[in-house]
């Protein structure tokens, strides 16, 4: 039986503890009133991220992951980014890869869920996200979901051919893979199939989850 997946609910909102930032705090992120507990999360890190209200995108993606045989409470994550410390992330969005602070998914409207290879050293780590910020700007890896939509729908394994990685083109869970897997040796990928997406990435063993818990802002 798969291990229970921790992560980070709006709805369960017992707190642990006091955040004190010593830099401003995005005005949303002060008005839920939350902050998860960052100073426990490591360079290299994964994000996972998932909608608790999924808008059309976040579906396609979940009806898709669905559709490749995944579980649900895998399938339910569409959205992965490298932590970097400090509060900031590198994530490939539509715009291209950027680096923004993990306040963007500190709202009431997403689950948050960090997963890690605990055999890693700090060195690897590191490493791990300064690779993934060389791609900054660098362009999305599907353009528009509008184009992928009725592949989503109709084949999974459509999509993943759709989604491999590229040289000069990255979706947010290859982003993770391109930069984990030189640096460790370990291949992220489903070998059955060949694609690299969040649900993939929440499914798979060579990573584990990280305590996660609220502080009071």
């Amino acid at each position: 039986m798969p291990p229970i997946q921790q992560f980070l609910d709006p709805d369960r909102q017992e707190t642990r503890g006091k955040y004190v930032s010593n830099s401003p705090i995005l005005p949303k992120t002060r008005r839920f009133g939350l902050y998860p507990n960052i100073d426990e999360w490591l360079p290299g890190d994964l994000l996972l991220v998932s909608q608790v209200q999924r808008g059309w995108t976040h579906r396609l993606i979940y009806e898709g992951q669905i559709a490749g045989g995944y579980a649900s409470e895998d399938a339910r994550w569409g959205h992965a980014a490298i932590y970097l410390g400090d509060g900031e992330i590198c994530e490939a969005m539509p715009a291209g890869i950027q680096h923004r602070s993990v306040e963007h998914y500190v709202d009431g409207q997403w689950l948050i869920r960090v997963r890690r290879d605990q055999t890693l050293t700090m060195d690897q780590r590191w490493r791990i996200a300064v690779r993934g910020l060389t791609k900054l700007r660098t362009a999305y890896g599907f353009g528009s979901l509008l184009r992928l939509a009725p592949a989503l729908m109709n084949s999974f394994n459509t999509v993943s051919y759709a989604l491999r990685p590229r040289q000069t083109a990255f979706i947010c869970s290859e982003l993770y893979a391109n930069a984990y897997s030189p640096i460790t040796g370990k291949v992220l990928q489903n070998r059955r199939s060949g694609e690299i997406t969040p649900a993939f990435l929440s499914s798979t063993p060579l990573l584990e989850d990280v305590e996660l818990y609220w502080l009071k802002i």
